[in-house]
C-alpha cells in the first residue's frame, strides 16, 4: 500500500463523486493516460474516452487534479462509469488476479456452499473488446487462454438526510 491507497498509487477520489470529472483522459495515439501523466491545460492534448470530446487536464492547487471537458455547454453523462471502468482495468492489469466469492445456495432455512471462493490468475486484462455479440468491460485471459468475463457495475446512493424534532 502506498500513500494510504490499498488499490494502487493513484489518487481515484474525484470519480467518487456525481461531476463530470474524469482522471482518465485518452491520448492522440489512443493510449489511456492518467491525469497525473499529463501537463495541464490543453496541452493534454487528451479526449475524453467516453464522448470523444476534448479534455483541459485541471492541475490546480485548490482540488484533485482531474480532467474537466473543454465544452462545458454539452455534459458527460458516462464520465464517472468511465472512470471506473479505466481503474478496475488497471487494477486488474497490475495485481493479474480476482477472487470470484463462493456460490451459497439457502432453501428452507439451510444453506450450503454449491461452489467455495475461487481466486483466480490471469495473464492479461483486456478493456471493452468484442466478444462476438456483446462487450464486456473487462475480459481477464488465463495463461491457458481461459476467458473470464467482468462487468464493473457503478453505482452510487443519495445521502441520507435525517430530521429529528424535538
Amino acid at each position: 500500500m502506498q500513500d494510504g491507497n490499498p488499490f494502487g498509487f493513484k489518487d481515484h477520489r474525484p470519480f467518487t463523486g456525481f461531476s463530470d470529472e474524469l482522471v482518465y483522459g485518452l491520448a492522440q495515439d489512443g493510449r489511456t493516460v492518467h491525469v497525473s501523466d499529463v501537463p495541464s491545460g490543453l496541452r493534454c492534448d487528451c479526449r475524453c474516452p467516453a464522448c470523444d470530446r476534448p479534455l483541459v487536464a485541471k492541475k490546480g492547487s485548490k482540488q484533485l487534479h482531474h480532467f474537466a471537458h473543454y465544452s462545458k455547454t454539452v455534459s458527460c453523462s458516462y464520465a464517472v462509469e468511465t472512470n471506473a471502468h479505466f481503474w478496475a482495468k488497471e487494477v486488474l492489469e497490475r495485481e493479474r488476479r480476482l477472487t470470484i466469492p463462493p456460490i451459497i445456495a439457502e432453501h428452507h432455512g439451510q444453506t450450503e456452499i454449491v461452489s467455495p471462493a475461487k481466486v483466480y490468475t490471469f495473464a492479461h486484462a483486456k478493456l471493452e473488446k468484442r466478444l462476438g455479440s456483446i462487450v464486456p468491460d473487462v475480459v481477464l485471459v488465463t495463461e491457458n487462454g481461459t476467458q473470464l468475463i467482468v462487468e464493473v457495475h457503478v453505482t452510487w446512493s443519495e445521502p441520507e438526510v435525517s430530521t429529528s424534532y424535538e
